[in-house]
């Protein structure tokens, strides 16, 4: 039950501000778009607008791919960070380790 609840509130804490940083970006990038559409309109040919926008087109979707990809990696390192410091606190006299390898590693 708390870790539903404390996932529910990892997703509204992490969820909100890359919500709001991807309308940032992709509304930067469409104005972007727009932009070089009425320009490149205004002096050339379509096939020329064409030629210069969808190189661009698919250079804005690669990067919504790789946001898309890396937006859900917060959340679960949140928590499993959350989960530890807050054992930690309670029991000081355990040993839990914060990394998935071993601490003391002779080079």
């Amino acid at each position: 039950m708390i870790r539903a609840i404390l996932r529910v509130v990892v997703v509204i804490v992490v969820g909100i501000p890359l919500l709001i940083l991807f309308m940032i970006i992709f509304g930067i990038l469409a104005g972007i778009g727009a932009l070089m559409y009425l320009i490149l309109s205004g002096i050339g040919t379509g096939s020329f607008v064409w030629l210069v926008l969808v190189p661009y087109t698919l250079i804005v979707f690669v990067i919504f791919i790789t946001f898309i990809l890396l937006a859900p990696v917060p959340g679960p390192v949140f928590i499993k960070y959350h989960m530890l410091s807050f054992l930690q606190a309670w029991y000081p006299d355990a040993r839990l380790p914060f990394f998935d390898a071993e601490e003391n590693i002779s080079v």
